[in-house]
């Protein structure tokens, strides 16, 4: 019973942020990167971006798929360095999955002209959605 409960106590207290910043610089294939990444909440994996440097965040982001690196950056507390990390595309096809109110929290934080650009590169039904919601007062 005893050793039940040690074994329960070590899982607590993982360090999860240091398993995976261990798993992003290590020598795994893209493809086997993005299979133990799977293993952890992308809360866990948005708190270790802060933790990577951006060589290292940038290979992050190409390793996994839109809808995976969308539920990361929907937790991260830093949200708007990572999404200026992405390139273009990324950027758009990320906010075309994010909850309207952080893409728009997000594209508010933009110069105008960036602002527009990306929204005009959408997807019609994000592209209306999007610039509805920005046309409102952020109250």
């Amino acid at each position: 019973m005893e050793e039940i409960l040690e074994e329960k106590e070590v899982k607590q207290y993982r360090d999860y942020g240091s398993e995976i910043v261990d798993i992003v610089r290590g020598n795994l294939a893209p493809k086997l990167i993005k299979e133990r990444l799977k293993d952890y909440h992308e809360n866990d994996i948005a708190s270790a971006l802060e933790l990577l440097k951006k060589e290292e965040r940038i290979k992050l982001y190409s390793v996994l798929d839109i809808d995976m690196l969308t539920d990361i950056l929907e937790y991260a507390d830093d949200r708007d360095i990572y999404m200026n990390e992405l390139n273009v595309r990324k950027q758009i096809r990320v906010l075309e999955r994010m909850e309207v109110t952080s893409a728009v929290e997000y594209l508010r934080g933009l110069d105008k002209k960036e602002r527009s650009i990306l929204i005009e590169l959408m997807q019609e039904g994000s592209k209306k959605e999007i610039a509805l919601s920005i046309s409102f007062d952020e109250d």
